[in-house]
């Protein structure tokens, strides 16, 4: 059983108690999570989310920099993209951070995008594109998972899928030509990560900072990080990897 099956089964107002227990012992705070007409209220310093879930984004949220800002800060004025933005966590801190530079917000899942639109709508600079990011434009299967995080272009049991559904993607260099250039991307697409940089070459050539979550526990050859690696390694002057295979690269 891997972690987010294990935390799918505790009931959610266990889950919300026994996070606030862990953040106050690693980071010294707590967040507010209450139920609120039908959706739950996160609360994390200035940042609310609604969610139909408080489980794998509420540990998370308001450590934005101690993830992702680990080696290098987005800056006032910089524009950026937050692909698999999820339901708005890591977009909403990139709004405050670059003080209401454009940021792009990519992701496909229905249900996450009705709360990302819901979550974003006192940041008019955020702007959302429903597509999924892959090495093709077309048409692909989204594998839909249990987990609010767990939605992936790859089957994996791990990630307890429930459903599939057919979503329209574009390649990273589609979004440049049509958004960029970005200065500070974050990229999380739940192992594809190797294929997408397999049609960013255009991308890759312009972005400034990238961020880039692996995910290793969802590939059987555990070598994502691995493969990532020479996509970024004649492109970037910096390249650092921190935590559980979060890669940090700057021009």
């Amino acid at each position: 059983m891997n972690k987010e099956t294990f935390i799918n089964k505790i009931p959610d107002k266990l889950f919300a108690f026994l996070v606030n227990m862990r953040r106050q012992k690693l980071y010294g705070d707590r967040i507010s999570i209450e139920r609120r007409e039908g959706h739950w209220l996160i609360r994390s310093g200035k940042i609310q989310l609604y969610s139909y879930t408080p489980k794998m984004t509420s540990f998370g949220m308001g450590l934005f920099a101690h993830k992702f800002e680990r080696i290098f800060k987005i800056e006032p004025g910089d524009v950026c993209l937050d692909v698999g933005a999820c339901i708005g966590d890591t977009t909403i801190p990139m709004a405050i951070k670059s003080e209401y530079a454009l940021v792009l917000a990519v992701e496909p899942e229905k249900s996450n995008l009705i709360y990302l639109r819901k979550n974003i709508q006192y940041y008019p600079t955020i702007k959302i594109r429903a597509k999924a990011i892959s090495n093709r434009t077309g048409s692909m299967d989204l594998h839909v998972s249990n987990s609010i995080t767990g939605h992936s272009l790859i089957p994996d049991e791990k990630s307890r899928i429930v459903d599939k559904v057919i979503v329209s993607c574009e390649t990273l260099d589609d979004l440049q030509e049509h958004a960029g250039p970005f200065d500070f991307a974050k990229i999380d697409v739940q192992g594809s990560e190797a294929d997408i940089f397999q049609t960013a070459s255009k991308f890759l050539g312009s972005v400034k900072k990238l961020v880039v979550e692996t995910h290793d526990f969802l590939n059987e050859d555990k070598q994502t990080a691995r493969f990532v690696m020479p996509y970024l390694e004649h492109r970037f002057s910096f390249i650092e990897m921190t935590g559980k295979g979060v890669i940090h690269c700057r021009k």
